[in-house]
């Protein structure tokens, strides 16, 4: 009876295979002076290591050999690697990206590729702290500055203008925040003057000519919504003093 198991091919590896020896078992017999029983129970064969398949990556990946083979050693006759993606690109989207390269995937989100990773953020979007009007325009994360609000919450486009406060603010838009030119008036040279609609400086219908030369005469200084209005005066030599109820020289 044998004592030990005989190897058979499927006890080898799966890098390796059977081979049996070269001598038979009447030579074997011939050439040693054993007995029948311990020729019998010889093995007549071995595990030897099978060529091995070339190591190969696919397109744009290096090879990672993280241990050596040993063509003597069945079990370890092949190297075991691993397929690393070059370092120089990038895959996203079943598409390749250099170093560096940028790209979106939606509107708020721009990925570069670096060192083989994709690094990907949101988009930061400035923050307009002094415009009165702001959109979103189509197919773009951030919104825009449009222009400006005027008193009654209406929309006025970038450089439009338009009249505030009964005709005596003149204003205009610029970068969304408004600027106005507050105007100044003296007394018309009349004693019933009129008002007219956006018009701040009140007008005589019967001295158009005086008229035309008292607002001539007006000098308006451009000031911000938010400051006290300023504006200069004529020569006093020209000016005609009209009071509802009389005056007095100080």
């Amino acid at each position: 009876v044998c004592n030990n198991t005989p190897i058979s091919s499927s006890s080898c590896s799966s890098d390796s295979h059977f081979s049996e020896h070269e001598t038979s078992l009447l030579q074997a017999s011939l050439s040693h002076s054993r007995n029948l029983s311990s020729i019998c129970c010889e093995t007549r064969g071995h595990c030897i290591c099978s060529s091995c398949p070339k190591i190969m990556c696919g397109e744009n990946s290096i090879i990672q050999i993280y241990r050596t083979g040993n063509p003597n050693i069945p079990g370890q006759c092949c190297a075991q690697f691993s397929c690393i993606k070059n370092s120089q690109q990038c895959h996203h989207d079943k598409k390749i990206y250099n170093e560096n390269e940028t790209w979106s995937i939606d509107q708020c989100t721009k990925c570069t590729c670096r060192s083989g990773h994709v690094d990907c953020a949101m988009i930061q979007c400035p923050v307009h702290t002094h415009c009165g009007y702001m959109y979103k325009p189509e197919n773009e994360c951030c919104p825009k500055c449009g222009g400006c609000l005027n008193a009654h919450s209406h929309i006025q486009h970038m450089n439009s203008t338009w009249i505030e406060s009964n005709g005596c603010m003149r204003c205009w838009c610029e970068n969304g925040r408004s600027r106005c030119m507050a105007e100044g008036c003296i007394a018309p040279p009349c004693e019933n003057p009129r008002q007219i609609a956006n018009v701040c400086c009140p007008v005589c219908d019967d001295e158009e000519k005086d008229n035309e030369e008292y607002l001539d005469d007006i000098i308006s200084i451009p000031q911000s919504v938010s400051q006290t209005s300023v504006y200069k005066c004529p020569q006093l030599d020209n000016c005609l003093l009209v009071c509802e109820h009389g005056l007095t020289k100080d």
